[in-house]
């Protein structure tokens, strides 16, 4: 049962343009961000009165910048933090760059693995790559008995697959190869690199807010050790804790954007790995048992965002995924099909079979039997003792 490539090949042209958008709203974003922080720091250190001035009379008649223009002044400034944020940018994909991988094993506890160490599932691997004519990938490997995985790498040389042994160990044949499939099409799709993009957006902001707040705190004590001579302590410290809001708002607003993109490519992932695989059916069985063993809790949040499943945040607001049951019912959609496959809850199994008053189904699953079931069996019994009385008495049994 296949899924009809033209139409997932035009999903996934128009998930790209998408992605594109709101990556493009990162920059922007940081750019808005680092303007309002240092509009703030000007008025709060008093380092230029007349653009402070300035500043205030455009926040406050915002039609002058169509009838006057922008001041020089606040041009300038425009444009020394457009170069800071380019060059901070910059650096930061640099290090990912360069250190993408290193950075990886050490957040997610991975180390890589040998074709001789799981043979069975790098010949998987190979297959799937040479039914696209992709290169291999590197695997790795996290020791962990959760089911989960996750594609990484920027460049073509730097591209892994990684599993938990969970998954190489737990699931059969079709079911591995549907996890390799969705994180192939990451490959495939270029989903590793926009991601490493929207983490180096969103780690600016983190870094930037939570500095802010370090020196707030440090600079709260000075202020209170200080006395007269921190008179204007008290606007300089305003002025911090207004920067922290606005960085902070900037972070939240960073984690909405990365959280499209990423539920975005979740969903052709899985929709490739099915056009891959040619086997739906694999790929639900597969979401519903991820779903209910897939937390790993030695994982950095940063890598977790990357795996198989992580739709577990906050009224899912920030989810990087979607939820299960909703990528289930695209994956029937796309395929057609009505198929699906129910876990049962351990615990809520467990609850109903310690029951005080278990159903039928329950009694029959602890050998208790049913009301019927043994009132047949007496029925039953007597009968038997009455024919083999009868049958010892030399007489029919009636």
């Amino acid at each position: 049962m296949a899924v009809n490539a033209v139409g997932l090949s035009t999903a996934i042209w128009n998930n790209n343009i998408r992605s594109l958008f709101l990556l493009l709203m990162f920059p922007v974003l940081v750019f808005a961000v680092l303007v309002c922080v240092t509009v703030v720091g000007i008025w709060a250190l008093e380092v230029d009165v007349k653009l402070s001035d300035q500043i205030w009379q455009l926040v406050t008649h915002p039609g002058q910048i169509l009838t006057d223009g922008i001041p020089q002044n606040i041009e300038f400034w425009a444009i020394r933090i457009g170069v800071v944020v380019a060059a901070v940018i910059a650096l930061w994909y640099l290090i990912a760059l360069f250190f993408h991988e290193r950075m990886v094993d050490y957040y997610a506890n991975a180390r890589p693995v040998t074709r001789k160490e799981f043979p069975r599932v790098y010949n998987m691997l190979e297959n799937l790559c040479i039914s696209r004519g992709l290169p291999m990938p590197k695997l790795g490997m996290i020791d962990s008995p959760k089911l989960n995985a996750f594609a990484s790498g920027i460049t073509k040389g730097s591209f892994r697959i990684t599993l938990t042994k969970g998954v190489m160990e737990k699931l059969d044949d079709d079911e591995l190869e549907a996890v390799m499939a969705h994180e192939l099409t990451h490959i495939i799709n270029r989903d590793c690199r926009l991601i490493v993009i929207a983490m180096i957006f969103t780690g600016i902001l983190a870094i930037l807010a939570e500095g802010v707040m370090h020196t707030l705190r440090f600079g709260g004590r000075g202020a209170r050790y200080g006395g007269s001579s921190n008179r204007d302590s008290g606007k300089i410290l305003g002025g911090l804790l207004i920067i922290m809001v606005i960085l902070w708002i900037g972070y939240f607003i960073a984690l909405l954007l990365r959280s499209a993109v990423s539920k975005r490519r979740e969903y052709m992932a899985d929709a490739g790995a099915v056009q891959l695989t040619k086997n739906p059916e694999a790929m639900i069985r597969v979401l519903r048992k991820v779903s209910v063993q897939s937390h790993i809790a030695h994982v950095d949040d940063e890598v977790r965002m990357m795996m198989f499943d992580n739709s577990q945040q906050f009224l899912g607001l920030f989810d990087t995924h979607p939820t299960i049951d909703d990528r289930v019912r695209l994956l029937q959609r796309m395929a057609r099909t009505a198929y699906d496959y129910k876990l049962e809850n351990p615990s809520r199994r467990r609850e109903r079979l310690n029951a005080k008053h278990p159903g039928p189904w329950e009694r029959r699953k602890m050998g208790m039997g049913t009301k019927v079931k043994k009132a047949r069996q007496k029925r039953d019994a007597k009968r038997t003792g009455a024919g083999g009385n009868s049958a010892l008495s030399g007489q029919e049994p009636t």
